[in-house]
Formats: C-alpha cells, structure tokens, sequence
C-alpha cells in the first residue's frame, strides 16, 4: 500500500469525522442536563417593590431522572419587570438551585426563567400586586363630635410608583362640600392637619384624579405613604352646614 494512498485515507476520515460533529454549539450532548423541574415558589404575589417570600427553587435531572449536581442554572426576568438576587446559582447535592426575587415597580404578571445548558428551562409565574388603600365615610366617624347626617362616601388609593390615583365618592350631604382632604398624622379619634387635597367642583369633589406630593413641605409622598400603611391618616369632607368636616374615614389596607 503506498504512502500516498495512506495519507489520502487518513485526511479523508478526519473530514468525514468533522462533518459529522458538526457545528452546532446548541446540540444537546450526553453529559447536558435533560430538564429543569420547578420545586417551589412558582404562583407567589406580592406588592410592587417587595420581595417574594419565598425562593424560586428548581431541581435539574439526567435522562434518567436523576438529580445532578454541580449544573450552572440561569435565572432570567422574561417578562414584567423585576430584579434577581442571584442570575446564576450551581445546583447543590441534591441537584437543585434557587433565587430570591424583588418584584419592579410595574403591576401584574411576571416570569422567571431558569435554564441549563443544552437548552433545557422551566418558567415561574409570579404576581406584583400594586399597593392600594381605601375607607369608608361616615358621619359617626367624624371627630371630636359625630355629625348626624345620611351622607356616606367611599375613598380608595393605587399607588403607581411616584403617583397615587385617587377615587372618591360621596351622597345625601346636607349641603355642597366646600373641601376635601387628607389629614395626617392622626388616628381615628384625633385631628391633624391637611396634607393633601382634593379638587371641588361646584360642590362636589373630583370623583377622580391623582397627586405625587403633598402640600407639606415637609412629608414627602413616600412618608406619606408609611402613614397611610399604618392607619395614620384619614379622608375628611368639609360642607358648608359642617366646616369641619362632615364625613370621615381613617384610610387603611383592604
């Protein structure tokens, strides 16, 4: 056999043993993780701006189920907005890996990816639930006196970040409101001073609206907002029969 003939078969076989490896840096190769199981925290709901309680926890497995470990996982925010305590986390013995999560500033669904190598992933659904307060208005709530009268009202708050929107209803008054306010800091059987108001159109308050600051110089929304969380403040509805105040109602969670 010449020399020639061998060198031709030898170059021959390493370019066929080439061509079939391929290119392809995605493919999936025996020692690649074959799936990524979800163990807890998938389904968890908490305000904007708050973290989850609980980790995101998943488990990676061979092709024969069995955990692995040593496995780089990647956590990724795939939809909503939200930030990662760890991006990537190696899985334990037992062949699982987690993350915290701190929900964004946006409302609504949020996703959470975790992946492997080889293309194998699995996805968390979590909720970020906007921060709301809301009362109750009443005369018998009124203070230091309680005003007889039939009118009623409702009030609720949406915090959207920077801004706070504001529904307010109100009926049967004795006569056409002249104000309405905000009242911090107090309780419900103490008066405090107006820190935010509300517009009044020919007797009647804006049903809706929104405000990003008080007309304190000296609380800001944000102090304004750990008031409200603890029970701190209160809706009050000033007609002319009652300059005081004719409906109250201290502002709370639902």
């Amino acid at each position: 056999m010449s020399r020639s003939f061998v060198l031709f078969m030898t170059a021959a076989l390493t370019l066929a043993s080439i061509s079939a490896c391929g290119d392809d840096n995605n493919a999936t190769g025996p020692d690649d993780p074959k799936s990524v199981v979800p163990i807890s925290g998938s389904g968890q709901e908490a305000q904007v701006g708050r973290a989850i309680t609980d980790p995101l926890v998943v488990e990676v497995r061979d092709d024969n189920g069995r955990p692995m470990s040593g496995v780089p996982v990647t956590f990724a925010v795939t939809g909503g907005t939200a930030s990662i305590s760890l991006a990537s986390a190696q899985t334990d013995g037992s062949g699982r890996a987690s993350t915290t999560v701190t929900l964004g500033n946006d409302g609504g669904p949020v996703v959470i990816t975790a992946s492997v190598r080889g293309g194998a992933s699995t996805k968390f659904t979590l909720t970020a639930k906007r921060e709301t307060f809301s009362t109750q208005l009443t005369g018998a709530a009124e203070r230091p006196n309680p005003v007889a009268t039939n009118g009623t009202g409702t009030a609720q708050f949406t915090v959207f970040g920077p801004v706070i929107q504001f529904q307010i209803t109100h009926a049967n008054l004795t006569t056409p409101v002249v104000g309405a306010h905000i009242h911090a800091p107090a309780d419900a059987n103490t008066n405090a001073a107006i820190v935010v108001g509300f517009p009044v159109v020919a007797g009647v308050v804006q049903s809706t609206g929104s405000f990003s600051s008080t007309n304190n110089p000296n609380m800001s929304l944000d102090s304004l907002k750990v008031l409200m969380r603890a029970g701190l403040t209160y809706v009050n509805v000033h007609t002319v029969t009652n300059p005081g105040g004719e409906i109250r109602g201290q502002i709370g969670t639902p």
